[in-house]
């Protein structure tokens, strides 16, 4: 183990203080994203570009396999994670610069480095929380931790999606104010987060990097999640773009209508959670008709002309994404080693997760040559696809959840 931590008590409020930084983290980054997405559209009046700052913030999950072999040799994990924090708060007054010009070339410069700053430092903190999961609870707890920290994270999004509403209405300078207020109140629990430092002895990163590629090649679930995760990403990530443009330029009504969505997904995530947390059985049976029924709420969206018609299928499609995930973390989490998790993170990051850095600039680009509702139709039709090519995923599909 990388921390000596036999005390039951002391590991259960490890993990309830992990889980209090994620939930202050993902409000912080929730309210972040909505933010970018209004503000880049607001100041550009270009969808692409609009969508292409949603996508900035995967770009550093290009390098997440070398940031996942960078935190798995830290000693200090703990203060790995603050000092990443810190310099995520600081960079969100970069947007201050973005809105107080009007010169186009300058607004994009300084919204993309702040997007890939937060990107970058977050993706550092999830690594260290995927390895302090892994060490801070025991196997039988796996799918329920996870079910936990979905319910947890998917209620402080529906707090951020909302924060997100208000610190738009307040006023850009004020809004990003309190959301550096926010991202700052995130480092507090990992203060008091009791650990040992990692006394193993380390190999060269080179070696490290080599491990981690050599666990890809050898275990095929990982190499078959990577690829359902590429195509379900590549869809789901164009959501943010498709619905900035179906409530503000299509419906033309206010950044709050535009939160509710997302507050909505949200609470459809920790509905399902719940179901999630003990569902049982193979991966494929739970997990295949929830894709299908996902993509069908994508596709029914393109035919629904009123708002409030769309919040419908909204709340089913966080419903479904509620229930797939504590199951399939839970599979994965068993199969990698406590070692090689912020490298299997990493390689996981890089390689399907990096995909949506494409995702708002595609979706972008299909809103202006065709339209939303064609755009709507394609994140259905791939999100269906993804469930049939699990079909043909034999350890994936009939990996045990129990």
């Amino acid at each position: 183990m990388i921390y000596m931590i036999e005390d039951s008590e002391a590991r259960r409020k490890n993990f309830k203080l992990t889980v209090s930084n994620l939930a202050i983290s993902r409000a912080g980054t929730s309210a972040f994203s909505l933010m970018i997405l209004w503000i880049t559209l607001q100041l550009t009046h270009i969808p692409a570009i609009a969508g292409l700052a949603d996508g900035m913030f995967t770009l550093p999950l290009f390098f997440s396999f070398f940031v996942g072999s960078f935190v798995d040799r830290s000693r200090n994990k703990k203060m790995v994670a603050i000092i990443a924090s810190i310099f995520r708060s600081v960079s969100i007054f970069l947007l201050f610069i973005a809105v107080s010009t009007r010169v186009l070339v300058v607004i994009v410069f300084f919204v993309f480095l702040c997007v890939v700053i937060m990107g970058f430092t977050s993706d550092i903190s999830n690594s260290v929380r995927a390895i302090w999961v892994k060490v801070f609870l025991k196997d039988e707890e796996y799918q329920k931790g996870s079910a936990w920290m979905m319910g947890i994270g998917s209620l402080a999004e529906m707090a951020g999606f909302i924060a997100s509403g208000i610190f738009i209405y307040i006023g850009f300078l004020r809004g990003i104010s309190a959301l550096f207020v926010v991202l700052v109140a995130s480092i507090i629990p990992i203060i008091f987060i009791v650990q040992k430092p990692d006394r193993r002895e380390r190999q060269s990163v080179k070696s490290d990097m080599k491990e981690g590629l050599k666990f890809l090649k050898e275990t095929k679930i990982l190499q078959q999640m990577i690829f359902l995760m590429i195509i379900a990403n590549l869809a789901v990530a164009m959501m943010g773009i498709a619905f900035t443009v179906l409530v503000e330029e299509i419906f033309k009504l206010s950044s709050v209508y535009f939160s509710i969505v997302f507050v909505l997904v949200s609470l459809g995530i920790v509905l399902g959670s719940m179901p999630g947390s003990k569902v049982k059985g193979k991966l494929g049976v739970i997990i295949i008709p929830l894709l299908a029924v996902t993509g069908a709420m994508f596709v029914s969206i393109a035919f629904l002309h009123s708002i409030y018609l769309t919040y419908i299928p909204v709340v089913v499609i966080g419903f479904c994404v509620g229930m797939i995930n504590p199951p399939a973390e839970s599979v994965l989490i068993k199969r990698i080693p406590e070692e090689m998790m912020a490298r299997s993170m990493g390689i996981v990051n890089t390689m399907a997760i990096s995909v949506t850095f494409f995702s708002g600039t595609i979706g972008g680009l299909i809103i202006q040559f065709t339209s939303i509702f064609d755009l709507f139709l394609i994140i259905g039709s791939l999100v269906i696809l993804s469930g049939f090519g699990m079909l043909f995923m034999k350890e994936l599909r009939d990996s045990p959840v129990k």
